[in-house]
């Protein structure tokens, strides 16, 4: 995952979170993934798996196709 694309998805994370009032730890939880791990997707400190990223856009209800629609990229 490229740096653009990794701080796109961290600010996505965190404005979906927050516009759904999900804590950092219910979203983890839903997509089966640890809240530490969580936090530092959400911070754009380590990147996201297809798997994981599909499952967070799907818990957070987003779409990944948004990025392109977004940046052009």
């Amino acid at each position: 995952m490229d740096q653009p694309l990794r701080k796109w998805l961290a600010a996505r994370l965190k404005s979906q979170r927050q516009l759904l009032g999900m804590t950092q730890a219910v979203v983890a939880e839903r997509c089966g993934i640890c809240t530490r791990y969580y936090q530092k997707l959400e911070k754009g400190l380590v990147n996201a798996s297809l798997d994981v990223a599909l499952r967070l856009a799907h818990v957070l209800a987003f779409s990944l196709d948004a990025y392109h629609n977004e940046t052009g990229d």
